[in-house]
């Protein structure tokens, strides 16, 4: 669980069926609150190695939950990573 108001750094490893690193086309980052709906769509990302990607994400002063999903295409079909993080006022 994280602290509300603290910036955490979101990151993925994209690979392909094999658990071989792949570059995917056009990778965001979407946010999203827990009842599914957009916060933010985020395309600045900064890239570490081949399908590697972070991005430091400051949360509200509040609790809450979030969604945070990476998106991109390999081969003009769809990747995706997503994962719910936590917030706590304490």
């Amino acid at each position: 669980m994280y602290h509300a108001g603290d910036t955490i750094r979101l990151w993925v490893s994209f690979k392909d069926f094999g658990g071989e690193a792949v570059e995917p086309d056009e990778v965001t980052l979407n946010i999203y609150n827990s009842r599914r709906e957009l916060l933010e769509s985020i395309a600045a990302l900064t890239k570490m190695g081949v399908g590697e990607y972070h991005y430091d994400y400051p949360t509200a002063e509040k609790e809450a939950q979030y969604v945070y999903e990476f998106a991109g295409e390999i081969g003009g079909k769809p990747i995706v990573e997503r994962a719910m993080i936590s917030t706590s006022w304490v």
